[in-house]
């Protein structure tokens, strides 16, 4: 169903969705059923190709950064709705929940792979 090749797939086991990229950006959420899947929901999540895309361990959160726009997005999986924008100064290639072994709380990181430099927040998603 997307109208470009798709080039990312992530699952998320706690909530029972496939997550879908392609290459025009948009995400698509697709339900896990007994038997086969079930479209639910597509955004425009950025303005090109999503060159990084990550799913917290809670499975609740979806972070989505692209090179194109030079964007980081968070979205909340249940609601389909994007909870969190941050325009960033440098291109991204790469985006992942981190967290501690014990520590049920993620912290979002940004990578800029073209400068070898790290940068992260300190934003917590469960």
């Amino acid at each position: 169903m997307h109208r470009d090749i798709v080039d990312q797939v992530n699952t998320s086991l706690e909530t029972d969705f496939i997550i879908t990229t392609s290459l025009e950006g948009n995400i698509k959420f697709w339900k896990k059923n007994y038997i086969g899947i079930e479209f639910v929901k597509q955004l425009k999540a950025h303005q090109g190709k999503i060159s990084g895309m990550s799913i917290s361990k809670s499975g609740l959160y979806l972070c989505t950064c692209s090179y194109k726009d030079e964007t980081i997005k968070i979205f909340d999986i249940f609601n389909f709705d994007m909870i969190h924008f941050i325009k960033l100064n440098f291109v991204p290639y790469y985006c992942e929940f981190i967290s501690k072994t014990k520590n049920p709380k993620g912290r979002r990181e940004r990578r800029n792979t073209q400068n070898c430099k790290n940068s992260s927040t300190s934003n917590h998603f469960n």
